[in-house]
């Protein structure tokens, strides 16, 4: 599974209606529109949209942090934190990837 190239954007802003407010999170001509009423709370959906909009490059450190810790805790020097860390990584990236 991929998922689309950045750079990834987030667009609060009010339509001319002025009915609520429109979160557009996009990519590369794709955009996913996020409505809020005014019974929801903008800050929550800006948030969301925030962190999907930072979800590839999250992804990107979570991946050279793996391996940077991987390659400097391996073998008789890795302990019990560093497994930790690197099975939350690991775990992570899977999420990420949809496995």
């Amino acid at each position: 599974m991929s998922h689309t190239k950045g750079p990834w954007f987030v667009d609060c802003n009010i339509p001319p209606n002025g009915m609520g407010v429109f979160v557009r999170v996009g990519a590369n001509g794709r955009d996913l529109g996020i409505p809020i009423s005014a019974q929801d709370d903008k800050g929550d959906r800006t948030a969301d949209a925030n962190l999907i909009a930072a979800a590839p490059d999250l992804l990107k450190v979570c991946k050279k942090a793996l391996l940077l810790l991987e390659n400097m805790t391996s073998g008789e020097y890795a302990n019990g934190r560093d497994k930790a860390v690197r099975l939350h990584l690991a775990q992570a990236i899977a999420k990420a990837k949809g496995n």
